[in-house]
C-alpha cells in the first residue's frame, strides 16, 4: 500500500491524487508533492476554502472539488485547559511585629550648679546653694538627702546668698528675700521679699526658732523660722559677716592701715589675727599678713570674698578667682584652686566643702586633695 501524504508542517493528510503546490487544508501550509513526496511549505495566500462536515464518525473535506474522506475514532480525551495568567491573590499587609512594653524615659544626668552659699546642719549634713536647687548633703554618702529648687525670680535676689539652719527649718537669705524651708523634707515654708532690699550684711540664728537679718539700707529684721513671717521682738544672737568662717573664729570688714599696708578684712583665730590687705608703696600688690611678732607677709591672688579662715593649721582665703591655702604659721603656700567663678567655702573638722565644676566637692583642708564629689543630679523627662 502507498504511504500516504501529509502535511509536512501539521501532519494533516494530504489528496493523494495530486502533485506539485499543495495547499493544506488544515493550516494553510504549501507542500510540493514529487514524485509522492512531500518538501516543506509554507502557509498560503487565499487558501482554498474548507468544507468539514462531521457525521456518524466520518469526516469529509472539501477542497477545491476534491474530496477526502477519513474515518474518526471517537476518543474521550483529558485535555488541559491552555495556560492562562495565574490568578491572583489579594495581597496581605505586612505583619505588624508586637509593639516593646513601654518603659519609662531614661533619667537625664545635669550639673547642679554653681556654688552661692553652704553651711553645716544641726544634723552635720550639708546644706548646699547650687543655682537655685537648695540641696542637703549626706556627708558620709555624699549624696543628696533631699532638694528643692528656688522660684525662678530667685537670680534677682542680689549677690550674696546665706543659708542659716534654725532648728527645724532652713533659711536662705539674700539682699533683697528670704525663704524657708523645712530641714527635714525640704519643702518651703515661706519666700519673703525685704520692704527695702540692699546689700547682705551679717546673719544670726537666735533662740530655737528665728534668724535675724541685718541688710543695708534697711532696720535688722526678726523672722520666725517654722511661719517665714517678721516678728517684733524675741531672743539675742551675735550677728555674724556673710563671708562665713568657722563658726570658733571671728571674720569679716576690718579696717587697719600702717606705713607698709592698706587693710579691709581680717580673721581672728585665737590669738592671731590675718588680714587681707594691699601694699601702701604705689604698687598695690595684694598680701596675706599675720601680725605680732610671729607675722609673715605673703602675696595672694585671691580677694576674700566669699571665705577667710583658718582650718587645720591653714590659712584659707576664697574669693571670684579661685582658693588659696597657706600654712597659718609660716604663710607658705601649701596649694591653690584657680577658678572662674566664686565658690563658697565651709569646714567642718579638717574637711573643706566647695564648689567645684557646677557641683559640691570634699578637700583635705591641709592638702588640698579631693576626698568626695556630689554626682550629677537626676532630671526626670516626661514620656512623649
Amino acid at each position: 500500500m502507498a504511504k500516504a501524504l501529509v502535511c509536512s508542517r501539521c501532519n494533516a493528510p494530504l489528496p493523494s491524487q495530486m502533485e506539485g503546490a499543495v495547499t493544506c487544508a488544515f493550516c494553510g501550509a504549501v507542500n510540493e508533492v514529487r514524485g509522492r513526496r512531500v518538501a516543506g511549505g509554507a502557509p498560503s495566500q487565499g487558501s482554498p476554502t474548507l468544507v468539514l462536515g462531521i457525521g456518524l464518525g466520518i469526516l469529509v473535506l472539501g477542497i477545491a472539488g476534491g474530496l477526502a474522506t477519513f474515518t474518526l475514532q471517537r476518543e474521550v480525551v483529558q485535555g488541559e485547559f491552555a495556560a492562562g495568567p495565574a490568578p491572583q491573590l489579594p495581597e496581605l499587609p505586612e505583619p505588624t511585629p508586637p509593639s516593646p512594653p513601654s518603659l519609662p524615659p531614661a533619667p537625664v544626668l545635669e550639673p547642679w550648679g554653681e556654688l552661692l552659699a553652704v553651711e553645716m546642719s544641726e544634723r552635720g549634713d550639708v546644706l548646699a546653694l547650687l543655682g537655685d536647687v537648695l540641696v542637703q548633703v549626706d556627708t558620709e554618702t555624699f549624696t543628696a538627702r533631699w532638694s528643692t529648687t528656688l522660684s525662678s525670680d530667685w537670680r534677682f535676689a542680689g549677690n550674696y546668698r546665706v543659708i542659716v539652719p534654725r532648728g527645724e527649718h532652713v533659711a536662705v537669705i539674700a539682699d533683697k528675700r528670704a525663704a524657708f524651708f523645712e530641714a527635714a523634707t525640704g519643702a518651703k515654708v515661706n519666700d519673703f521679699k525685704y520692704r527695702r532690699g540692699g546689700i547682705l550684711q551679717r546673719t544670726c540664728a537666735a533662740g530655737a526658732n528665728q534668724v535675724l537679718v541685718d541688710v543695708l539700707g534697711s532696720d535688722l529684721q526678726r523672722f520666725d523660722a517654722s511661719t517665714g513671717l517678721l516678728v517684733s521682738n524675741g531672743p539675742s544672737c551675735t550677728l555674724r559677716d556673710k563671708m562665713g568662717c568657722p563658726s570658733t573664729q571671728r571674720c569679716g570688714w576690718d579696717r587697719f592701715e600702717d606705713a607698709s599696708y592698706d587693710c579691709r578684712y581680717a580673721v581672728r583665730a585665737g590669738k592671731a589675727i590675718f588680714r587681707d590687705c594691699t601694699t601702701n608703696d604705689g604698687q598695690e600688690n595684694r598680701m596675706l599678713v599675720r601680725a605680732g611678732n610671729a607675722g609673715w607677709a605673703s602675696p595672694s591672688f585671691v580677694r576674700p570674698d566669699r571665705y577667710f579662715g583658718v582650718v587645720s593649721d591653714t590659712l584659707i582665703i576664697a574669693g571670684s578667682t579661685g582658693v588659696l591655702a597657706l600654712d597659718a604659721e609660716t604663710g607658705e603656700e601649701r596649694w591653690r584652686r584657680r577658678q572662674s567663678v566664686s565658690t563658697a567655702i565651709v569646714a567642718e573638722g579638717a574637711t573643706l566643702y566647695l564648689g567645684d565644676g557646677q557641683t559640691l566637692v570634699a578637700v583635705d583642708a591641709r592638702s588640698g586633695d579631693e576626698l568626695k564629689r556630689l554626682p550629677l543630679r537626676t532630671v526626670a523627662v516626661a514620656a512623649d
